[in-house]
C-alpha cells in the first residue's frame, strides 16, 4: 500500500513565516562569532540531533536555537 498525505491545513504555512524570521535573528545575533551559512548548518544539525529528544515544535525549535547560540558563542 503507498500512501500520499498532505496537510493543507494553514497552520504551518502561517508558522513558517515565523520560524524563518527567528532564524533571520539568530543569524543577525551570532554574526560576530559565525558566518550566517556556519549559523544555519549548525542550527540545523542541532534540531536533528535534538529531534529524538524533544520532537518537532516551537519548544524544540527554541532549545536548538537556545543550543546553536550558546555552541557557536563558546558560552
Amino acid at each position: 500500500m503507498m500512501v500520499i498525505a498532505f496537510d493543507a491545513d494553514d497552520t504551518l504555512w502561517q508558522n513558517e513565516t515565523l520560524y524563518a524570521r527567528s532564524q533571520d535573528v539568530l543569524r543577525d545575533v551570532l554574526a560576530p562569532y559565525a558566518s550566517s551559512q556556519q549559523v544555519t548548518e549548525a542550527l540545523f544539525v542541532t534540531e536533528m540531533r535534538n529531534l529524538p529528544a524533544f520532537g518537532y515544535g516551537i519548544k524544540s525549535f527554541v532549545l536548538s536555537m537556545i543550543e546553536t547560540a550558546v555552541s557557536l558563542s563558546n558560552g
